[in-house]
């Protein structure tokens, strides 16, 4: 039977991988195991001996009995709506219950596992939990800094390129002002094109983001990345807004240009 041994206990015992150890517990029942590595992970595993449930049990005469469970679950931060479950469960209303208990919160998981385990004592590690929230948040900051930022950029880069337009097609417009055309009309050329612009690029946007969630979702977890499609509507509403805002300080330029010496070149 296969084990493996914490670093400081298999020191102390002069244990080394491809070992054989014989353990003996209650009742003088005795247990062979090969130790196949040894464990150095800086936790109290390391003055430990993992080995099967069933000759952990055998050892400890509980067979088919369990002293302690640890589950490892990903969770969400806890926020008021969790502090508050945790102080009175009773005080949650009906529409609060359900999101509470459908939320992954800790408090949540533990009620739930208390549920489906009989005479069973849930006891999360709030500490743990508190520091993981706060690291979460931070993520949750700089990850919105980023995309503000990423999104004045864009911005910044759409008026750019729309100035450059502007200019490039400066006798266009004032030939479109002399025929009788008005600058709004000319202002919704400009804003059509944008918004076709930005639409293009939003689905592109969502195209490339998804893939690259994807290949990130294999390299790191190893299963796909769920995909919500309401982040469609979503990035495209966003694009448009990007576009419409980066076209609308160029095109007041359009209202300084005089058809005659556009036309002549002077403008």
């Amino acid at each position: 039977m296969q084990a493996l041994a914490g670093k400081t206990l298999a020191e102390k015992q002069h244990w080394s991988a491809g070992d054989t150890i014989t353990l003996t517990g209650k009742n003088g029942a005795r247990v062979q195991l090969i130790i196949t590595g040894i464990l150095t992970n800086g936790s109290a595993d390391e003055n430990a001996v993992i080995m099967p449930l069933h000759a952990g049990q055998q050892l400890l005469g509980l067979q088919g009995r369990v002293h302690t469970v640890k589950v490892s679950a990903l969770t969400v931060p806890e926020n008021a709506l969790s502090k508050k479950a945790r102080e009175d469960l009773e005080s949650l209303d009906s529409d609060e219950y359900d999101l509470w208990f459908c939320t992954a919160y800790v408090s949540s998981i533990s009620f739930q596992l208390e549920g489906a385990m009989n005479n069973a004592t849930v006891k999360p590690l709030w500490q743990v939990a508190a520091s993981e929230g706060i690291v979460i948040r931070k993520i949750q900051s700089l990850l919105f800094v980023v995309t503000l930022a990423a999104l004045i950029a864009a911005a910044m880069g759409i008026a750019s390129l729309m100035t450059n337009a502007i200019l490039q097609r400066a006798k266009e417009i004032g030939l479109m002002k002399s025929l009788g055309a008005k600058n709004w009309q000319v202002y919704l050329l400009f804003y059509a094109e944008s918004v076709i612009c930005g639409l293009i690029g939003g689905l592109l946007g969502c195209l490339a983001g998804w893939g690259l969630a994807a290949i990130m979702g294999y390299a790191l977890f190893g299963s796909p990345v769920g995909f919500h499609w309401i982040i469609v509507p979503l990035v495209l509403v966003i694009s448009v807004m990007i576009t419409v805002v980066g076209t609308y300080f160029p095109s007041r330029r359009i209202a300084s240009l005089y058809p005659v010496e556009v036309l002549y070149g002077r403008q």
